[in-house]
């Protein structure tokens, strides 16, 4: 799987991009439990709407809540700020945001 990540990193220049942002950085330390429960949070709701991700303009509270945490943490991952290894544990255990990778 981290061989995978190194070629996603490779093949997509934005990432690349702020991985070097991320090393010249200080990034922010999230509390593994909280970070934790917002990665099943959102494997439960990838499982249970048939693959898709949660919409920020969604009338269903949870889902914006949902929407609004990835949208934090790509905000995050843009600015350097996120450890590389909580972006690779999320990308690898809700893949559904891969297809979303230039935006992050």
């Amino acid at each position: 799987k981290m061989e995978d990540m190194m070629l996603l990193l490779h093949e997509v220049p934005e990432l690349s991009k702020n991985v070097r942002r991320w090393l010249s950085r200080e990034t922010i330390e999230f509390a593994k439990p909280a970070f934790d429960t917002i990665v099943a949070e959102l494997q439960q709701w990838v499982q249970d709407h048939e693959g898709k991700l949660p919409k920020q303009r969604s009338e269903d509270t949870r889902e914006s809540a949902l929407a609004a945490k990835i949208h934090v943490t790509s905000r995050s991952w843009r600015r350097g700020m996120l450890k590389m290894e909580d972006m690779m544990f999320l990308l690898l255990e809700v893949p559904e945001l891969t297809t979303n990778v230039r935006r992050l």
